[in-house]
């Protein structure tokens, strides 16, 4: 790859993150994305930074691209019925997030679009016998959705309450336990119905794994640290299961021949960095925190606010201040991530064979 075409992908990638996580850390710089792609090996850096310029296009939602999508479901039909501002009026707004403050951020984005659309807020809205809102970012493994939506049924009078929950990405093995295993089951008992809203739909269920659209290696490749994880995982009867190659791509990925240069770099990326921690959380796979014994959840999905830990440790793991002793010191992170209460952000204890 020429230089012009390197510095053009490293100005891209810095203009499609520019916002995130404004005004907390630095605002991401050519510079910045170089330092990060320098530590993968020299023959797949132009390659990396080719895919990802390419999905981060597609799976990276700014604030402004956010407003835009909750100021589009404001009027929705299916949603709202022939009268938006009169069924807004009457939402109740939950704020029961446990972890995590995106509940909070969505609703305050909500009280800007609410008031310039209908001239009202968010405390201004409710009624009895109203339906109920569930907001947030994304639902990954769905866990904590789960259990704060449990917890707010078991602790109030929700007999026949209709509840939408609404979210940016939704991938679809955390849209299964939601409506068929652990939240819906419950709701029937209270009869409370359950309908989500998303803007994008991402395939990472095991049975369709060849079709995913998460990243799912299709080989192992000779690296120390993979093979020793790979080991770990068969020595408990888990061995990875990989992806065929397919001949059609398939979305947020340009081509299957990048896809896989992405995924094999960031599952070496990532077990070097889990080898750096002595006692690594149980739960800390080489493409994203996991519970269920596998290379990882390997989310792609980003927003402006945070990037999920279930993502691939090689886009958030690391501080550049952190003390030379310290293994976050380890790995530059291209989207350095802030550390809520609990660092297993929707890590989930669910069934994989699905």
């Amino acid at each position: 790859m020429r230089s012009q075409d390197r510095k053009n992908l490293l100005g891209s990638i810095a203009t499609t993150i520019a916002d995130y996580r404004e005004g907390e850390i630095p605002k991401p710089t050519p510079k910045h994305v170089d330092r990060w792609v320098k530590q993968f090996d020299e023959a797949v850096q132009d390659d990396i930074l080719a895919e990802m310029d390419y999905i981060l296009k597609q799976m990276y939602w700014s604030k402004e691209k956010v407003i835009e999508y909750l100021t589009d479901i404001l009027d929705t039909e299916k949603l709202t019925g022939d009268d938006p501002a009169h069924f807004w009026k009457s939402v109740n707004f939950l704020d029961i997030q446990k972890l995590g403050n995106s509940q909070k951020d969505f609703l305050i984005l909500l009280d800007d679009i609410l008031m310039e659309t209908y001239g009202f807020q968010v405390n201004d809205c409710g009624s009895p016998g109203g339906p109920y809102v569930y907001i947030d970012d994304c639902l990954f493994t769905g866990g904590h959705i789960i259990e704060d939506i449990k917890n707010w049924m078991e602790d109030n009078d929700v007999e026949g309450a209709r509840l939408h929950i609404i979210v940016i990405g939704c991938h679809l093995l955390g849209e299964y336990f939601v409506h068929k295993k652990d939240l819906v089951p419950i709701a029937k008992g209270k009869n409370v119905k359950i309908k989500i809203w998303r803007a994008e739909i991402i395939e990472n269920r095991r049975s369709y794994i060849n079709q995913s659209q998460v990243l799912r290696p299709t080989n192992i490749p000779e690296d120390p640290h993979v093979l020793q994880y790979v080991k770990e995982l068969e020595g408990i009867s888990r061995p990875p299961e990989l992806r065929k190659p397919q001949l059609d791509t398939i979305s947020p990925f340009s081509s299957e021949a990048r896809r896989q240069i992405l995924e094999e770099a960031f599952l070496k990326a990532g077990a070097y960095i889990r080898a750096q921690c002595q006692n690594p959380a149980v739960s800390m796979r080489p493409l994203g925190y996991w519970n269920i014994h596998t290379l990882g959840f390997g989310a792609l999905i980003v927003t402006y606010r945070n990037c999920a830990n279930n993502c691939p440790l090689a886009l958030w793991w690391g501080d550049p201040d952190a003390l030379p002793s310290h293994p976050f010191s380890k790995w530059y992170p291209l989207l350095p991530r802030r550390v809520n209460k609990s660092d297993e952000a929707d890590d989930f204890n669910v069934d994989w064979n699905i």
